[in-house]
């Protein structure tokens, strides 16, 4: 599921590297030890985009095999007594040994022949360095395309991409130079499971939207259109119900109604969620009446033809529909009114 492809470069422990010196012609594509005093059930290994992927019963060491060469988003899932344990690793290279202890989560000692796992370890840590010391925005930007410059071979250039996106999504200039770097890429990059090319084309190419085009099911679980009313300005809400940052939202939305109303500005609510009583039921609940929709399933979907795939994604239209705005959080939206 792509709703909240969350996209995760995790911070693990580290500890002492361990003597690992195992005859190369033994060694798989990934070779995963893991020591443990957890009952492990099995194990599932997978490319992020799942169309390669192992479920093993659990052994001291695992190896995998993959037909695609290893540079890729991975995930490791470890199924114990006590449910999932999930991780996700950037890896690459050949006979790639993954060592480390589960114990609440996955703990890694070591990575050998992989220098794409501290490549994002590194980039994390130096990103989060730079938003904590509040340095300037030209010298994240920097950080950020001199970064995605370096591994447009990689689909971990999508991952630095992200928060240059979302610094960066109203500023078409900005969004232009990333364009720049990532079109060089090969076609098999640009159709990469967590690709963003196509969020990147859509901020550069799509000026409007036409809600009147899409067909919704409104509250009662009938087919319904959105139109607009030429007096006022609207903010689009895509979101779900199982997306913590939307409902964080939804919280501080329903205090702030009137200040919307002031600024003659009308929510919208239009949700991907699929199971209609569910939604429904997270609607009344919390007694959030304002104008709320959701996405039918057909070929033609505005979350498909806006490239919206992190949650929550805010549009702001005026009344000609013309997109005046882009958001990732209510606050956001919030600091650009006031």
């Amino acid at each position: 599921m792509k709703q909240t492809i969350a996209l995760l470069i995790c911070a693990f422990i580290f500890g002492c590297k361990p003597e690992i010196k195992p005859n190369k012609i033994d060694l798989s594509d990934i070779n995963l030890i893991i020591k443990t005093d957890t009952k492990i059930d099995s194990v599932w290994i997978s490319n992020i985009g799942q169309t390669e992927s192992f479920f093993l019963p659990f052994k001291d060491t695992i190896k995998v095999n993959f037909k695609e060469k290893l540079n890729d988003l991975y995930n490791i899932d470890f199924y114990t007594e006590n449910g999932r344990k999930s991780n996700q690793l950037w890896l690459n290279g050949e006979n790639v040994i993954v060592s480390g202890k589960l114990n609440k989560k996955l703990e890694i000692d070591t990575i050998l022949n992989s220098d794409l796992y501290y490549k994002s370890i590194n980039f994390s840590k130096n990103y989060r360095e730079l938003i904590t010391n509040k340095a300037d925005s030209i010298t994240i930007d920097n950080f950020l395309l001199e970064n995605i410059s370096q591994n447009t071979q990689s689909p971990f250039s999508f991952a630095m991409a992200n928060p240059y996106i979302y610094r960066n999504q109203n500023n078409k200039a900005k969004i232009g130079k990333l364009f720049d770097i990532l079109s060089t890429q090969s076609d098999t990059l640009k159709n990469h499971f967590i690709s963003i090319h196509g969020k990147i084309e859509n901020i550069l190419k799509v000026s409007s939207l036409n809600t009147g085009d899409y067909k919704f099911a409104n509250i009662e679980n009938e087919v319904s259109s959105i139109e607009l009313e030429k007096s006022k300005t609207y903010l689009l809400d895509f979101w779900f119900i199982n997306c913590p940052p939307c409902i964080k939202d939804h919280k501080l939305i329903s205090n702030k109604l009137d200040f919307l109303k002031e600024k003659n500005v009308e929510l919208i609510g239009i949700s991907t969620d699929r199971n209609h009583s569910d939604w429904k039921n997270y609607l009344k609940k919390h007694n959030y009446n304002w104008r709320n929709y959701r996405e039918i399933d057909s070929l033609k979907r505005v979350t498909k033809d806006m490239a919206i795939w992190s949650f929550p994604t805010y549009l702001l239209l005026n009344n000609n529909g013309e997109i005046k705005a882009r958001f990732n959080s209510f606050e956001d939206f919030e600091k650009t009114l006031e």
